[in-house]
């Protein structure tokens, strides 16, 4: 069922490049998450994670904030660097990093630079993926 889902996936974003007025084919990149966790689950130890599930309730901690936040991680390393969550359906902050990572990297190989689409972003960015799916803003 993955495999058939993935399939459709890829079919979308080829044909979204065809569209008029769509970005071309190099400025599209489908991220495949359910191969991405296959990868970092088949050798967890080499990118320092557990295969273990975290327990539930574990939040993400993006750093020290504002006060109250906390100032560390409360959650212990060993329990931070499993490959899923509790449910066993979705990836890690930790899993999640090493995905963007990848994802990070091909967009700088390919000479892009990350950013941010903001709420003053023109709409037309947003306009094929909202077009295709039955969406609006």
């Amino acid at each position: 069922m993955t495999d058939r889902y993935n399939e459709m996936l890829a079919s979308l974003v080829a044909k979204l490049a065809q569209r008029d007025r769509a970005p071309a084919q190099v400025h599209i990149h489908l991220v495949t998450m359910s191969k991405w966790m296959d990868y970092v689950s088949r050798n967890p130890e080499a990118r320092q994670l557990s295969k273990e599930a975290q327990p539930a309730g574990v939040e993400p901690f993006y750093g020290p904030g504002v006060p109250p936040a906390p100032a560390q991680d409360p959650v212990p390393a060993h329990i931070r660097r499993r490959v899923t969550t509790s449910d066993l359906a979705r990836p890690t902050q930790a899993a999640r990093s090493l995905i963007a990572r990848y994802f990070v990297t091909r967009l700088l190989k390919s000479g892009h630079t990350p950013g941010r689409l903001g709420f003053g972003a023109p709409a037309a960015l947003f306009c094929y993926i909202d077009r295709d799916m039955g969406l609006s803003r």
